[in-house]
């Protein structure tokens, strides 16, 4: 997904309770650690940021590159 449409999303989880944070430290570790090694399947730039959403039992994470602004969850 591009920036605008991961601004949508990102919208409707605030707007459904979402908070932006990872469910725990393990989480945020892991998957913050896997995220800034990997590579944007857009246009190859290497460490991308780690944007996590929380809601009681739900978590939803996406990889966002700084460059080009594309975006995957995970």
């Amino acid at each position: 997904m591009d920036a605008t449409q991961l601004g949508q999303v990102v919208t409707l989880l605030l707007a459904g309770g979402y908070q932006e944070h990872a469910p725990d430290v393990v989480a945020a570790e892991l998957d913050g650690g896997v995220v800034a090694e990997a590579a944007c399947e857009e246009c190859g730039h290497v460490g991308l940021a780690y944007r996590p959403f929380t809601l009681k039992s739900s978590y939803r994470a996406f990889a966002v590159c700084p460059v080009c602004g594309a975006a995957d969850e995970f």
